[in-house]
């Protein structure tokens, strides 16, 4: 048992770390300069510190509520009718997991949200 175990953790591991570069695509419909508006939109409402904002990419720190400075890094790339985002875990200057016990998954379903929220009120802007 303790054998099975020491190797599952490593696949667990080798399993995130390919996945962890994914991008999840969300459709919008709208422009490249629109699609950028929204993403700062987005992570200014989840309270998210802008790093890098580009024409086409936008990076921002997601902090941990636990542990200060110690949280994901949501990138989002921007084109015409779509953003493509992932989350990564930042971890410490030491080394880090390459998973967050499902918190990057929660933090990328609220930042898809924000963006589909900001959709919806910037589509239906007076």
């Amino acid at each position: 048992m303790l054998c099975l175990a020491l190797v599952s953790v490593p696949l667990c591991a080798i399993y995130c770390l390919s996945r962890e570069n994914d991008l999840t695509l969300v459709g919008t419909g709208l422009s490249a300069v629109e699609n950028r508006n929204l993403v700062l939109f987005a992570f200014k409402t989840l309270g998210w510190e802008v790093r890098s904002n580009t024409p086409f990419a936008v990076i921002a720190g997601a902090n941990n509520k636990w542990w200060s400075n110690h949280g994901q890094t949501a990138t989002a790339l921007i084109t015409d009718n779509k953003v493509y985002l992932n989350l990564i875990h930042g971890g410490t200057s030491k080394g880090r997991l390459p998973f967050y016990f499902g918190s990057n998954q929660r933090k990328l379903n609220r930042a898809i949200a924000a963006i589909e929220s900001g959709k919806t009120l910037l589509v239906y802007q007076p």
